[in-house]
């Protein structure tokens, strides 16, 4: 007889054997213990009246240091001589997804990054632990949507990669990491990661350089401080200044100036030439010339 039994709490009723006797009155009367090999097993006991076995001592899969117990059930009768016969019964721990992925407390939680930090730069691996075995163990992460509406930012689904893949905005972003098991049902945890994005005006976009420091937090758990910096061979570029000859004030006033400059260099210039046209007829020189042309009328 083979079984199979999930983990279980002490007392756990696993099954009833039964045996019969063809004699009878005490002859009859039979008694069931229970062996492995010629030790008593400490993981289960059975009831020597109605022949119940139940579990003695917590099965957990992932503490037990046997998962497979071969069980010698032994029926005796009362008789004088006492006669047995046995059988041989097999448990089979298994798993059952009775635990959740746990982040590893080392990780880091606050990340202060430039706004102008490259597509492509990885903050930091995030990991978790399953106690369970097979798919139950097997880990997968994810970000939740609410914490990540803009997709500036993802996690690799095995690998726990945490990286910057979209546009950054000027702000302070909460993120959820979620580790799920592919357990039935599901068992998953979540932990928060905070992302402070501050704008640098005035730095060209170019591949990031990450520096890391470390700092205490409050409860005492250590987290890191992710600095980003441009990577660029070119002189920093500064905001563009405005031209004088584009604004169109200063090129209103200085046409203006200079019309009214022209108007007066023309105005002295006919005061002067008028000045010496008049210098140049003489008034007597006009008299001779109506005389003659009185005359003759």
């Amino acid at each position: 007889m083979r079984l199979c039994w999930k983990n279980s709490p002490i007392g756990t009723n696993v099954l009833r054997v039964q045996a019969s006797d063809a004699d009878s009155g005490r002859n009859a009367q039979l008694m069931f213990s229970l062996k492995v090999g010629n030790d008593v097993s400490p993981a289960f006991t059975i009831d020597s009246i109605s022949g119940e076995i139940f579990t003695s001592s917590a099965l957990d899969y992932e503490s037990s240091s046997s998962r497979l117990f071969k069980l010698k059930i032994v029926a005796s009768d009362n008789g004088t001589p006492r006669k047995s016969s046995f059988v041989f019964m097999y448990i089979n721990i298994l798993d059952v997804n009775d635990h959740c992925p746990d982040f590893n407390s080392l990780h880091s939680k606050w990340f202060n990054i430039s706004q102008h930090t490259h597509t492509g730069t990885l903050l930091t691996v995030m990991s978790a632990t399953d106690k369970d075995s097979g798919l139950n163990g097997e880990v997968r992460y994810s970000l939740s949507y609410a914490s990540n509406r803009d997709g500036a930012f993802s996690v690799g689904e095995e690998n726990g990669e945490l990286s910057v893949v979209g546009e950054l905005k000027a702000k302070e972003y909460r993120l959820q990491v979620v580790a799920r098991d592919f357990g039935v049902p599901s068992c998953s945890r979540q932990t928060d990661v905070t992302v402070n994005v501050f704008a640098v005006p005035g730095v060209t976009e170019a591949p990031s350089e990450i520096t890391t420091g470390v700092t205490e937090a409050e409860n005492n758990t250590t987290s890191y401080s992710v600095f980003t910096k441009a990577i660029t061979n070119e002189i920093p570029v500064s905001a563009p200044t405005k031209s004088w000859y584009k604004n169109p004030v200063i090129i209103m006033g200085i046409s203006i100036s200079g019309f009214i400059v022209l108007v007066v260099v023309l105005l002295v210039l006919l005061v002067i030439l008028s000045r010496k046209w008049k210098r140049r007829i003489k008034p007597n020189a006009v008299y001779p010339l109506i005389r003659i042309l009185a005359s003759e009328a």
